[in-house]
């Protein structure tokens, strides 16, 4: 029985056929890298004092080199010394999450829970702002609190409350 011998070239063909597989998912690699570096690095710029240090996970290609194929920031969400600074600093937080042109999910939770945490914010600052607009003596510091007092409570009743009581709350003194 013969040997069936390849032609000379199918080894030339067969060499060409993995150098450009080869080269496909290095250039694959490298615009991933690109991606991955540009995404966290628009994170890391609008997040300011705010954002850590960037984190990448790797990934070694067919060349030998290693390539970025995913990354993070850790963004900071601890509330400030006052409401207005916590405000302010959930603002950043949450722009640095949508900074990216295409944020990930990761990304979009990470600007809800900034944006919820900035609206607490807004709350307690206008909480803040009506205790100052109260004379000094109706400002809720205890006891009765006078009518002022009294309208200040109904003030920051939410509408559940407001039902529960039946829509009506006694201010007289």
């Amino acid at each position: 029985m013969t040997a069936v011998r390849p032609t000379p070239g199918a080894d030339l063909i067969g060499a060409l056929r993995n150098t450009r597989e080869t080269a496909q998912q290095v250039r694959e690699l490298a615009r991933r890298d690109r991606e991955v570096r540009a995404h966290e690095r628009a994170h890391k710029a609008a997040g300011g004092g705010h954002a850590g240090a960037i984190s990448y996970d790797w990934r070694r290609g067919p060349d030998g080199q290693r390539y970025a194929v995913s990354g993070e920031v850790p963004m900071d969400l601890s509330p400030e010394a006052s409401p207005r600074e916590t405000l302010r600093k959930m603002q950043q937080v949450r722009d640095a999450a949508l900074a990216p042109a295409s944020p990930s999910a990761a990304d979009r939770r990470i600007a809800s829970t900034a944006a919820a945490r900035a609206a607490e914010a807004r709350v307690e600052l206008a909480r803040e702002q009506r205790q100052e607009l109260l004379p000094r003596g109706e400002r809720g510091s205890g006891g009765d609190p006078g009518p002022a007092g009294q309208y200040a409570e109904v003030a920051e009743m939410g509408p559940a409350e407001l039902v529960r009581r039946g829509g009506r709350v006694d201010i007289t003194a």
